[in-house]
């Protein structure tokens, strides 16, 4: 089981579940800043007040920070890890056509 914690592989999926988590906040920020949108602002006062005073929404910001360091941390690591394992790149021919983003995504985020 120490190895199982230790693994490359689990680290990974730390990464992944810290991702997909963040994909949570995604549809919820865009449901209520889309109640801009309406004539009315009730909607979106009355969603500002609720994250505003329910406690929850406070213990859910700090495990989404949580989230933030951890999905960014880990890929930093994990990327750094593989420059360690493997110092000497491969040989390999001319450069195929990427984007930016796949050259640069340690740096960018990006995909």
């Amino acid at each position: 089981m120490k190895h199982i914690l230790y693994a490359s592989i689990s680290k990974k999926f730390v990464m992944a579940l810290a991702g997909l988590f963040l994909l949570t906040f995604l549809p919820v920020h865009l449901i209520i800043n889309f109640m801009l949108l309406k004539s009315d602002p009730e909607p979106f006062n009355r969603a500002a007040h609720f994250m505003a005073t329910f406690p929850l929404v406070k213990i859910f910001e700090i495990v989404l920070m949580a989230a933030i360091l951890i999905h960014i941390g880990y890929g930093i690591f994990l990327q750094i890890r593989n420059w360690m394992a493997r110092p000497i790149g491969y040989k390999s021919g001319a450069k195929a056509e990427t984007s930016f983003f796949s050259r640069f995504m340690i740096w960018t985020g990006g995909t």
